[in-house]
C-alpha cells in the first residue's frame, strides 16, 4: 500500500510538472515571436 501510494503520488507530481513545463513553453514561445 505505501509503495503504491508514493507511486501515485510520484506519477501526480511528474503529470503535473510536465503540464507546467509545456505551459511554460508555450508562453515563451509567444513572447518570442
Amino acid at each position: 500500500p505505501v509503495l503504491a501510494v508514493g507511486f501515485a503520488c510520484g506519477m501526480a507530481l511528474m503529470g503535473m510538472a510536465s503540464i507546467s513545463i509545456a505551459l511554460i513553453q508555450k508562453s515563451v514561445s509567444v513572447l518570442i515571436f
